[in-house]
């Protein structure tokens, strides 16, 4: 890429450019915008300097209090499970049974007090569909032996099934509106979940779950080793597919190249 150029103009050049001089009325405007121009680029980087000081502040803070999961993660197992992958290529661990010690993340997280939250949108015929099963499994296997709050968005609240839970463990009911395409759905959907981060959870729990109403859990545990900053469920259909195998194959798609 060719760098850009600089014209210098000496004196003797600007004195024989036409329209190079400026008479005592023109020059007034020019200086004014010349100010406008320095104090505006003055207010800009000092307002980045602010939002920079900001952000240091905000990671400072985060990184004084770590999660209990930064110090379990070194006595994970890798080698239990050698017929499939425990790690990702950039050395996050993939949990399986057998890689750790589940009474000792137990311990940690009641110690820790956390708590858990999981969302899941139930809207027009999946309510009735899907909405019962999926509760029930959950208080089954997820997060046993934590408080675990369950906000479920719905078109319907007085539809939603009445479940019996276990102690610490409570439904929270969030009208949404209904919309006839799935699009429409999935962009309400995306929306309202960040807002419901932004302004409830992130106050109130330690961590947040998002999950498909038409999933189940079945017969082993979705415990707190499933707990961290970023965590993403391995969909049971790759289970026995090659490791090369992409779940994206849209060519436009950049979860294919990543």
């Amino acid at each position: 890429m060719p760098e850009p150029r600089v014209m210098v103009m000496s004196d003797d050049t600007a004195k024989h450019t036409p329209g190079s001089m400026l008479s005592p009325r023109g020059r007034i405007p020019a200086v004014l915008s010349c100010i406008v121009l320095l104090v505006t680029c003055y207010f800009s980087l000092y307002s980045r300097h602010l939002i920079a000081i900001f952000i240091e502040k905000h990671h400072a803070s985060r990184k004084a209090t770590p999660e209990p999961r930064t110090d379990l993660d070194d006595k994970l197992n890798y080698r239990a499970r050698p017929g499939v992958q425990t790690q990702t290529s950039w050395n996050a661990p993939i949990m399986w049974e057998l890689m750790f010690d589940n009474n000792l993340f137990d311990r940690q997280h009641k110690k820790a007090n956390t708590t858990v939250a999981l969302t899941v949108f139930a809207v027009g015929r999946y309510l009735e569909a899907y909405l019962k099963t999926f509760l029930a499994s959950a208080e089954e296997h997820f997060m046993l032996g934590l408080p675990v709050t369950y906000f479920v968005f719905t078109d319907l609240p007085e539809k939603v099934p009445n479940i019996k839970l276990a102690p610490h463990r409570n439904i929270q009911v969030v009208k949404v509106e209904k919309h006839s395409r799935w699009q429409d759905i999935s962009m309400m959907r995306m929306k309202t979940i960040s807002e419901v981060i932004d302004t409830v959870l992130q106050h109130n729990f330690t961590y947040v779950f998002c999950f498909d109403v038409d999933q189940k859990f079945f017969k082993a545990r979705f415990g707190f080793e499933a707990l961290g900053e970023s965590v993403a469920l391995l969909h049971a259909h790759f289970y026995k597919l090659p490791k090369n195998c992409s779940h994206m194959t849209e060519i436009q798609s950049q979860s294919l190249h990543g």
